[in-house]
């Protein structure tokens, strides 16, 4: 068991008992997890996607298209590429809504419209698609995006104000950043100093509203955006390199994302994609008992503001 030091409003500090783990909870096997309702116009992802809510396309979506993505398995639901509590709507034609490389898709509701399944079973009104997956990686990643917060982060240097650069002082270990969420748009360049390539790159990303345009030069598989306060995350000017934890946002996706994506709400434009990267960061992890603790507290609060 580990310690660590966490800052919290005000400067207010406290310790807690945390593991360190490659680790995502579940969503490390996916492409995608959204907690909520998926637009897509057109796109794909490379590896399996699990929706909490509707999954809607209006022209075309492919999912599972990388067979060497992870295969993910949720109780009895096997050899997943697709897995909605929802409803599915398939769009107006036939094959709008493909399911390649031998996955299944696990419906919990209905499907309207035809979608192709490529080798795999389409199973609909699914007892085995249940929303304990969704509630358990709810509270996973928002113990896990409020943990890594704590840990506030170093400095980005933006004295060039179209050139930025962070210099990794933790060789071969966890190097944490700060940044303000609007300083990451209008097609900056973020370069990485140093280390020898196995660092793990952690930016706690702060604003309400972030327009994603940075051009980052650093690794896809260790390095996780915390984007802690978002509640909206537009990703249509540049690339968005590295795993995306945006717990309570509406992400607006018209450009790709190299791995993987943790959201409330997914809107999907220009045939934006997301990339198979598993993220091979090594990153503070809640503890079970912590968690549960955790989850107690946030049942607590909720209570508190309903009396309010």
């Amino acid at each position: 068991m580990n310690w660590i030091k966490l800052t919290g409003v005000g400067g207010a500090t406290a310790f807690m008992a945390v593991a360190f783990g490659t680790n995502l909870g579940s969503a490390n096997d996916f492409n995608g997890v959204i907690f909520g309702n998926v637009s897509a116009q057109s796109g794909e992802s490379d590896g399996a996607l699990a929706v909490g809510g509707n999954f809607t396309v209006q022209n075309n979506y492919q999912v599972s298209i990388n067979g060497a993505a992870a295969n993910p398995t949720i109780g009895g639901a096997t050899n997943l590429g697709l897995y909605v509590g929802g409803n599915v709507g398939a769009g107006q034609n036939p094959g709008s809504l493909q399911v390649n490389n031998g996955r299944n898709a696990y419906v919990g509701g209905s499907v309207t419209g035809t979608p192709t399944m490529n080798g795999g079973t389409l199973f609909t009104n699914s007892g085995l698609v249940t929303p304990t997956f969704f509630a358990q990686q709810l509270s996973y990643s928002t113990f896990q995006s409020s943990l890594l917060a704590g840990l506030g982060g170093g400095a980005v240097n933006t004295s060039n104000p179209n050139n930025y650069s962070i210099t990794l002082s933790n060789v071969g270990g966890l190097n944490v950043f700060a940044i303000n969420g609007a300083l990451l748009s209008g097609g900056k360049t973020l370069d990485v100093i140093g280390g020898n390539g196995t660092e793990t790159i952690v930016f706690n990303v702060s604003g309400s509203t972030v327009n994603w345009g940075t051009n980052f030069n650093g690794s896809t598989t260790r390095t996780l955006w915390n984007f802690y306060e978002a509640t909206t995350l537009n990703v249509n000017e540049r690339l968005l390199r590295g795993s995306a934890l945006a717990v309570g946002a509406t992400v607006n996706q018209g450009q790709n994302i190299d791995g993987t994506l943790i959201a409330s709400n997914l809107n999907v434009s220009n045939g934006a994609e997301l990339h198979w990267h598993e993220f091979e960061g090594v990153t503070p992890v809640p503890e079970p008992l912590t968690l549960v603790g955790f989850g107690i507290a946030l049942v607590a609060v909720r209570r508190r503001k309903r009396a309010a």
